[in-house]
């Protein structure tokens, strides 16, 4: 008990690399290998606890060079969860900056929705894709992260308060049933937010379903010089059956 305690003290100790409500996010080593390590406070919070099971499930079903590695996962003393190590910047980062040329708005393109893809082949939804939850491995490639929200598709519970703000898929905003439509809807934001033309946050809560509206005739206004314009106006479809799917999506991009 003495080591596991002393175990626990040093992991804390280690350089942290964010934090948050219900712990943090340290370096550490995996075999020797340097990775990332998310350690959570002890909680009483049965929601909190539901999800982190979720997450280890989720991630353990989904292999794919696009998507977070866990490397291993324990409960005792304390939840904590192995991650590869990427670098400190997210796909936020990317975008900010000067405009992306065509050749790499495709790669990422190419990218998101393949790991996308594999999320959605073992059966799950992520329900939280957004450009801050995209990591830039140390290689410079993408990985999709953060499946604290991620749940299976064929289970019952539809709650709504899934997805961030304008990320949010129509169906959500309506109060619908909804399956792996609402992350195409999201991934398709992410990826026009490449040129700017996503969905602003500044836009209120109340007034997003009419911005969805909108964006319809935005997207065609797009300039055809957009690498994506054809992909993203078939994510962005008001109706879920009428979306491509993202296997779709990553063999048009592919090719």
């Amino acid at each position: 008990m003495q080591q596991k305690s002393k175990r626990v003290r040093l992991m804390t100790e280690l350089p942290v690399l964010g934090s948050g409500a219900y712990g943090k996010v340290v370096t550490g080593l995996h075999r020797g290998v340097p990775c990332a390590i998310k350690l959570i406070k002890k909680t009483d919070n049965e929601v909190y606890r539901k999800s982190l099971e979720r997450e280890v499930e989720a991630l353990k079903s989904i292999k794919d060079p696009n998507v977070i590695v866990m490397l291993g996962s324990a409960r005792h003393p304390r939840w904590q969860i192995k991650l590869q190590l990427c670098s400190q910047l997210t796909f936020e980062h990317l975008i900010s900056g000067e405009v992306l040329p065509a050749s790499v708005i495709l790669d990422y393109g190419r990218q998101l929705t393949g790991g996308l893809a594999a999320i959605h082949s073992a059966g799950f939804m992520h329900r939280d894709i957004k450009p801050i939850n995209i990591l830039v491995a140390l290689d410079g490639g993408l990985r999709i992260a953060d499946f604290g929200m991620a749940r299976k598709a064929d289970e019952k519970c539809q709650t709504q308060d899934v997805c961030t703000h304008n990320y949010k898929a129509p169906e959500l905003l309506l109060g619908k049933i909804y399956s792996y439509g609402i992350d195409i809807w999201a991934m398709g934001q992410v990826l026009l937010s490449t040129i700017g033309a996503n969905i602003d946050t500044r836009v209120e809560y109340n007034d997003l379903y009419a911005a969805q509206v909108m964006q319809q005739d935005e997207l065609n206004a797009i300039d055809d010089g957009y690498p994506l314009k054809t992909l993203c106006k078939g994510m962005l479809k008001l109706e879920p059956k009428e979306r491509y799917t993202a296997r779709v999506c990553y063999e048009a991009l592919r090719k």
